[in-house]
């Protein structure tokens, strides 16, 4: 059978974290509740204590003691951009508060301020969301749910191939597969915090969760037929793609499940 997490592995997971809170967008307390009330095997918390591990302890920033002073160049007569947005002269984006807001209702603009429009062709404007998933990559991932009437969340992470819209090539999509309720809204805030969490927890052991309990490839999605593949939560070509490397335990069962299959009188492969 499989080992389950100890006492002194949760201890040891806790102390981490609270190292790296920010791996913990809902808290240390709430992650820690999560992960104690599911079935974490000592090998899972293994990975993941190996991948706190690796992450740097949270640096705490110092904090401001004088507030900078308005740039020499702004008219204080005319009002700034509360948003960013590109400027109406250069083309170039202007950050928020760093401009004037030009127009009027319902064709409102941004402008630099004086002697800041820049030269050259504007840079494409940056896809928030491919900002926030970074690198992580496509695949089907689960994670404790810290909120909403479902204990744990499955959601879908791809990238944009450009078929239909050429400019949304590489542009990088989130979808909820299932937990959340009906009123449950993905949002950029969200998917910050569930990104956070599938790195803590490792990419492979979220896969391997999602694909646990909705019975295909945690990478590909495709259905998995051979009972490694089931143990596993990987396909063989994902598993090579992974680098996946079957531990001794999950081999274990694989044996055990087969000859319980076979005492049942069935086959298994």
């Amino acid at each position: 059978m499989t080992k389950q997490a100890s006492s002194k592995q949760f201890g040891f997971i806790r102390r981490l974290l609270d190292e790296r809170a920010s791996q913990a967008p809902e808290g240390v307390d709430a992650f820690m509740r999560v992960i104690e009330s599911k079935r974490l095997t000592s090998t899972g918390a293994s990975g993941l204590i190996d991948r706190l591990l690796s992450i740097p302890v949270d640096v705490v920033a110092p904090v401001a003691t004088a507030t900078a002073a308005a740039p020499s160049n702004r008219d204080m007569s005319r009002r700034s951009n509360s948003y960013a947005g590109k400027c109406i002269k250069c083309g170039h984006e202007v950050a928020a508060g760093a401009g004037y807001l030009t127009g009027s209702k319902g064709n409102w603009g941004t402008e630099h301020l004086d002697g800041e429009c820049q030269t050259g062709t504007p840079e494409p404007k940056k896809h928030a969301l491919t900002e926030i998933v970074g690198d992580l990559e496509d695949g089907n991932y689960a994670i404790p749910a810290t909120s909403g009437e479902s204990d744990v969340w499955y959601f879908t992470v791809a990238t944009n191939k450009g078929f239909y819209n050429p400019e949304k090539k590489g542009q990088r999509i989130v979808r909820l597969v299932a937990g959340g309720g009906n009123d449950f809204a993905i949002s950029n805030t969200w998917v910050e915090k569930a990104v956070a969490m599938v790195r803590a927890m490792g990419n492979v052991e979220s896969m391997q969760m999602f694909a646990r309990e909705m019975k295909i490839c945690g990478r590909c999605g495709e259905d998995l037929s051979v009972t490694l593949s089931k143990v596993t939560g990987f396909g063989p070509t994902c598993r090579d793609k992974l680098g996946y490397v079957v531990s001794d335990e999950e081999r274990a069962e694989v044996r055990r499940l087969i000859e319980e299959a076979r005492a049942r009188g069935e086959e298994l492969v």
